[in-house]
């Protein structure tokens, strides 16, 4: 993948050039324009658009020279003659680089200094000198300042997005073109616009959005096509060639696509591209052509001395030759391995790491396969753990979870027939696998995620909050009512802004915060413990299925644990059950049972013969579901068309790891009598709509559009019951009562249920948007509590959270880590447990689940049990499965938060007792007084 991420000699000189490429046809006509306008970078820039066009480096540098001699103060031509040296991958454009930044710089040319640094800063991290690159570029930066030039500014931040993905902090370049955007488009520059598309492109390549990678480098291809630019339009179509292996393409059409970019580059001249194209082509032909290609590509990156390419060219070489020369091939890869490690490419060097363990397993022996395997997993994650913000650290992760995957395969011996491993293998396989899921999480778990330890004091936390502050002015402003439509598009990107400068100084403040630098492999559990931690009535279920993760050698599987049995079993691969889903959680809407049959196939597809093989006393399912299955109601599965659906039969939890779930068990104290905090019918600002539609409403919103809101009349009844079941010291908050401001300043932890009855906010584009819809409470709330200020709340891991709201339990979800929305906030702010809905609650259904599920906590009842029985009477009541089906426990289902409930009546119990007692006493004592008296009467 580092392969594209270098963007090539074209676009250093793009960046360095003010104008766009000289309309020349020839070097002569380049020599006419130096002699008309001998003061214009335009002229000498002439010189290298005509060689990249017509192939004649060569003539174009000694032109140039020839200029130089005469006039060794002609910097301008000394610029153009370093991007054709640049060009040819010779040294030489160093110190003419040097000079003219120099120059420029000391005559108080600023635009003219900031091109050549630009130009400079290119040349070395195409050379691996990541620091001086950096310093260059804080240089370029610093001219470009002075000069006060908007578009100057933003080639600048440009180039440095290009660096943070360089150095593998993708977040950071994203958020940098996203800060430049509004002054690219739409009226910027057109090379700066094809630029910011190959940046952007790559940006979302990295943390794994590669329809939008795909996208945008289409564009950027479509713009350089429409100008002549084959030398230029031959990267982006490079770049879309190597995306489509990535999303599965089938290899006749990668090959088109490699061999499109091939002409291309051959056509403009483009050696670079030659090279990367050849690369790919190595990987989708076969026999001497296959290693022909790679060889070819290799001959070609020594020539231009470019890291990128000499490292692509190692592997394609060692790949190649595995099965015909494995000595050689192994010379070459531990050559791009040591290469990688000289410059510092820690993505470099997993890349490396992970060709030779696969061309281990082609060789053999197995151990030193596992051995390699290994160790490429640890360099994979020396990569993830440069990562300081969280969601992008979960987005770079996902996009190497495929050999994750290929490599558990590989250990069971997998091959859709064969399903009994051998237990010491099936013990890697799972370690692998738990190696790839829900590590943000653990990070959070570990203390390691600096986000929820933010340093209170200093100018960069202040700054953080002064911005948090602009954002919730802005949404209020989003949420008021006539925003037209230019001024809200103005106020969306302005919102874009302040996030990306508040996700800036997060990473600022994650950089500086111990526990980040203390960031580590947690420790995973083996097989052997996992089951050891179950009880005889519980087992889990931990599915894995890969999906396009460009290999083929990965099989989808299912884990299932009991205290004394392991098994492995075949499931449906992640399409085709993304598919069925889709399906079965469409029929739920007609709310009339048609759901049956694609649940009777679920259950059969899935879990048929796993359950059928558990022993008769286990009705506690923990389930690690994985891709489509995150937004599977598990409990709506049934064997027969009249049999109980698995809510009836089983208590279920969902867990994002296995590691996770082990964390969770063994961990929460046990739990004591606390009251519960229900947050119910919130008065939002938005208000209630003029023309509010009659019958129950969901308990749902957007922010597409201002949220104006209506109540939610159900939820203040739902709050009532719960504190009904749930006895005294319960609160109660709602309406106008039920404000942002007042959750975050009560101290959470004594309470052992947090319950929302409220509208919700899911945004799977941003998901730090996420939110639940609260009365603000002050000035400075806009009542939106966001994920950014969930994972700040106190929680304890005994705590209970109830999110009685729209798609609760849903979210984003990113391949390995899950879902990541509300509830992944309140576990990373410290509950254990949490309690969501997979899609919309209609408020007088969700008001009558939860009357049910509280009636059963309150009485001492885990939230699994609870939920459980909730359920059954809402099925023995003729409910449809769309009003209970999506409700789930996520995280330990096994506490029970209200514990002591049933002892709250044990005083008044004791009381009447002793009433009662007292009572027959006085009796007999009247009794045996009267007696007394009577005999004493008759003596």
């Amino acid at each position: 993948m580092r392969a594209v991420r270098r963007f090539l000699v074209l676009l250093a000189v793009l960046s360095a050039a003010p104008l766009e490429h000289a309309a020349a046809t020839g070097l002569d006509q380049c020599d006419a324009r130096v002699t008309r306008a001998p003061d214009e970078y335009r002229s000498y820039a002439c010189y290298w658009s005509e060689a990249a066009r017509s192939g004649q480096w060569h003539e174009a540098a000694r032109r140039l020279d020839a200029i130089l001699a005469v006039s060794p103060s002609n910097h301008l031509a000394g610029v153009a003659l370093a991007q054709v040296e640049v060009s040819r991958g010779r040294d030489r454009a160093e110190p003419l680089f040097r000079a003219a930044a120099a120059a420029f710089g000391s005559a108080g040319e600023w635009s003219s200094e900031v091109y050549a640094r630009l130009g400079l800063a290119f040349f070395l991290g195409e050379r691996g000198r990541w620091d001086d690159a950096r310093a260059e570029l804080e240089r370029a930066a610093g001219a470009a300042e002075r000069s006060a030039d908007r578009i100057l500014i933003a080639r600048v931040l440009t180039r440095q997005a290009s660096q943070a993905n360089r150095e593998e902090d993708f977040g950071r370049g994203l958020r940098l073109l996203r800060t430049v955007e509004p002054d690219v488009f739409p009226d910027g520059p057109r090379d700066l616009q094809q630029i910011w598309f190959s940046y952007m492109a790559y940006s979302c390549w990295a943390l794994g959005r590669l329809e939008d990678a795909l996208d945008y480098y289409d564009r950027e291809a479509e713009l350089l096509r429409a100008r002549g630019a084959a030398f230029d339009e031959a990267v982006p179509r490079r770049n879309i060639a190597f995306i489509a292996g990535r999303l599965g393409l089938d290899r006749e059409r990668r090959k088109e696509l490699a061999r499109a970019a091939l002409d291309v580059a051959v056509a403009g001249g483009n050696r670079v591209i030659e090279s990367s194209a050849r690369y790919d082509l190595s990987f989708v032909t076969e026999g001497e052509e296959r290693i022909e290609h790679a060889r070819r590509s290799l001959e070609i990156a020594r020539e231009l001395k470019t890291f990128a390419n000499l490292q692509m060219g190692l592997r394609g070489v060692a790949a190649s030759l595995i099965e015909v020369d494995p000595e050689q091939a192994f010379e070459r890869i531990e050559e791009a391995i040591a290469l990688a490690r000289r410059h510092g490419s820690s993505g470099d060097v997993a890349r490396d790491s992970l060709i030779r363990a696969r061309m281990r397993w082609t060789s053999g022996p197995r151990d030193e396969a596992i051995a390699d395997s290994l160790a490429a997993l640890n360099a994979i994650e020396a990569v993830r753990n440069l990562q300081p913000d969280s969601n992008v650290r979960a987005r770079t992760f996902s996009t190497w979870r495929g050999f994750y995957y290929e490599l558990a395969s590989r250990l069971l011996s997998l091959d859709g027939t064969s399903w009994t491993p051998a237990s010491d293998d099936l013990d890697r396989a799972l370690r692998v696998i738990e190696r790839q899921r829900a590590r943000t999480l653990l990070d959070a778990l570990d203390g390691a995620r600096a986000a929820g330890v933010l340093a209170p004091v200093g100018p960069v936390a202040q700054r953080r909050a002064a911005v948090l502050l602009e954002i919730v002015d802005v949404q209020r402003r989003l949420l008021g009512p006539g925003l037209v439509d230019a001024a809200r598009d103005a106020t969306l990107l302005e919102l874009e802004r302040l996030e990306t400068e508040e996700a800036e100084l997060r990473d600022e403040l994650a950089r500086s915060d111990a526990s980040f630098a203390a960031l580590r492999q947690p420790g995973f559990p083996s097989l052997e413990r996992l089951r050891a931690a179950l009880d005889t009535d519980q087992a889990l279920l931990s599915f894995q299925l890969p999906a396009g993760m460009g290999s083929d050698e990965a099989e989808p599987w299912l884990l299932v644990l009991t205290r004394d049995d392991a098994r492995v079993y075949p499931v449906p691969d992640a399409a085709t059950l993304d598919h069925a889903i889709r399906l079965f959680r469409g029929l739920f809407d007609r709310r009339d049972g048609t759901e049956t049959g694609a649940a009777m196939q679920l259950h059969r597809d899935l879990v048929g013969t796993a359950l059928s093989d558990l022993p008769q006393q286990v009705d506690r399912l923990v389930v690690v579901p994985d891709g489509p299955l995150h937004f599977l109601p598990f409990g709506a599965l049934r064997a027969a068309p009249t049999g109980d659906p698995l809510a009836l039969l089983y208590r279920i939890s969902i867990v994002p790891s296995a590691t996770a779930w082990l964390r969770w068990s063994e961990g929460a104290p046990p739990a004591t009598e606390r009251p519960a905090l229900v947050i119910a019918d919130p008065r939002f600002v938005g208000g209630e709509p003029r023309d509010a539609p009659e019958g129950p409403r969901e308990r749902s919103s957007s922010l597409a559009r201002s949220l104006r809101l209506g109540p939610l009349p159900h939820a203040r009844e739902e709050g009532r019951s719960i504190l009904r079941s749930l006895g005294s010291g319960s609160r109660l908050l709602a309406g106008e009562q039920a404000t942002e401001r007042r959750i975050k300043q009560t101290p959470l932890a004594r309470f052992g249920v947090l319950h929302f009855a409220a509208h919700a906010l899911v945004d799977d584009v941003h998901p730090d948007r996420s939110a639940i819809l609260l009365a603000p409470g002050a000035d400075d709330e806009d009542g939106l509590l966001q994920i950014r200020e969930i994972v700040e709340l106190d929680l304890a891991a005994d705590q209970a959270v109830v999110l009685s709201a729209c798609r609760s339990a849903s979210g984003v979800v990113i391949g390995g880590e899950g879902v990541l929305g509300l509830a992944r906030a309140f576990f990373q702010a410290g509950a254990g447990t949490v309690v969501g809905s997979l899609w919309p609650l209609r408020d007088d259904e969700a008001a009558a689940l939860f009357e049910s599920f509280y009636r059963h906590l309150g009485r001492g009842a885990t939230l699994g049990a609870a939920l459980r029985e909730a359920q059954r009477e809402r099925i023995r009541t003729g409910a449809p499965a769309a009003s209970w089906a999506g409700l789930v426990v996520l995280g330990n289902g096994d506490v029970a938060p209200v514990r002591g409930a049933p002892r709250r009546w044990l005083p008044l119990a004791a009381a009447a007792l002793l009433l009662a007692l007292g009572v027959v006493a006085v009796r007999r004592w009247r009794r045996r007084r009267s007696r007394d008296a009577y005999s004493a009467a008759r003596v």
